[in-house]
């Protein structure tokens, strides 16, 4: 039987969480199914730009990890749009950008929809990976959505039926936090789906390099931009004078150092400017 598990619907290891979701799920997969096992790590060009795949390829540190690029423009209008609303609307099957993946798929074991918050409203709806999930069940593949955060859809009645069908149609679904879990229960899902800690908890740990701080002596604290949409209603400058006052304040509640650790420093989200 064949020892490669695709996973899918993850961003660039630039979010260092998506990075630890893959580290933690490789310790799972190799517990599971041997030492041996391959992991095709799949990006969509619209998560994550094909050069910053092949930069993942040159600095990988795991060898049973392989990155790839699946072509994909999902706005309206476009090819890939055209493809899914035939296919939901008619049921007329048209070829979409997810074939890149058929020779994966043709050897895979399973499909996980690694994407941790992906099956939710944070992004817009999820129809993309709706399809990708289809195109993996046509050919054979089962798929689970892995360590997610879902939902809820309620804010979207006009397509929430579907997803909840969809969702109860996965061969799994492993939630993340006890909301989640609660929710597939309420939306009919809750058969498929179990309760299970962040694979990412089970990333293995390594010493960090100099930081010119030691670490066991300060505070480590992130600050990301996305928390502005809560803290000061979008607006960055205020977010930025919020975060001095938060360090300046435990600096002085603790006595120590402060050690300012960024989670995401893609060119479009950084915590470290």
């Amino acid at each position: 039987m064949s020892s490669t598990v695709l996973l899918v619907g993850n961003g660039p290891y630039l979010n260092r969480g998506c990075e630890a979701i893959v580290r933690g799920t490789a310790v799972i997969l190799r517990a599971a199914f041997g030492p041996d096992v391959r992991i095709v790590h799949a990006c969509t060009s619209t998560a994550v730009p094909p050069a910053e795949v092949e930069r993942q390829n040159r600095t990988e540190s795991d060898p049973a990890i392989r990155h790839v690029s699946i072509p994909q423009d999902p706005s309206r209008g476009s090819r890939a749009w055209l493809a899914w609303q035939l296919s939901r609307r008619l049921r007329v099957r048209v070829p979409g950008p997810y074939r890149a993946l058929d020779a994966v798929l043709t050897d895979a074991r399973a499909m996980l929809e690694v994407g941790g918050d992906n099956y939710s409203l944070d992004y817009g709806f999820p129809w993309p990976l709706m399809e990708l999930d289809r195109h993996a069940s046509r050919r054979g593949v089962p798929v689970v959505l892995w360590g997610a955060s879902v939902g809820p859809f309620d804010a979207r009645p006009d397509v929430a039926g579907e997803m909840h069908r969809h969702l109860a149609g996965l061969a799994a679904i492993t939630a993340r936090e006890d909301r989640s879990e609660s929710y597939l229960a309420r939306v009919g899902a809750g058969a498929r789906a179990r309760r299970v800690s962040d694979p990412a908890f089970l990333m293995e740990p390594s010493e960090p390099g100099s930081v010119g701080v030691d670490p066991d002596g300060a505070v480590g604290l992130n600050f990301s931009p996305l928390m502005a949409r809560w803290a000061t209603g979008g607006d960055l400058g205020a977010w930025a004078e919020r975060c001095t006052e938060i360090v300046a304040a435990v600096a002085g509640a603790a006595g120590r150092r402060i050690l300012l650790v960024p989670h995401v420093t893609a060119p479009h989200d950084d915590d470290l400017a």
